[in-house]
């Protein structure tokens, strides 16, 4: 079963991955050899996926080609209702300073939360308290 990670530009996307083909948004929108492939797992790490973006467009594709898409035009869906936000947006900040990631770089480690919180309480003692060493 193909996998493939759908971005906007692929020089831009900072990992390889053994078996995984990262394409552009364009190339998988225009290019008949996406649509030949059965059962593919498609990763759509578009920018945007507001209606009549590129992103949403990737989904919509890859579910009418009988394609596996994350995330599915319904998800995309759900992500609009206020409910659906109210729930997701306090979980953000702590699933960003968990990210293996800061500023596009890798940072070596798989949590980041603890060097976060060691540079933060430096920089806001009045917050989090005495500062850290």
């Amino acid at each position: 079963m193909p996998i493939l990670i759908v971005v906007n530009n692929p020089q831009e996307w900072p990992l390889t991955v053994d078996g995984v083909e990262v394409v552009s948004a364009r190339s998988y929108l225009v290019e008949p050899r996406y649509t030949e492939l059965d059962g593919a797992k498609v990763f759509n790490f578009c920018r945007s996926y507001r209606y009549q973006c590129v992103g949403y467009y990737v989904s919509l594709l890859a579910a009418a080609r009988g394609h596996k898409p994350f995330p599915s035009i319904a998800t995309v869906q759900d992500m609009k209702s206020p409910t659906i936000i109210r729930l997701v947006l306090p979980l953000l900040p702590a699933l960003a300073a968990s990210s293996p990631f800061q500023d596009g770089q890798s940072t070596g480690c798989l949590d980041n939360r603890l060097e976060n919180y060691r540079r933060n309480c430096a920089r806001i003692p009045s917050i989090t308290g005495r500062p850290c060493r």
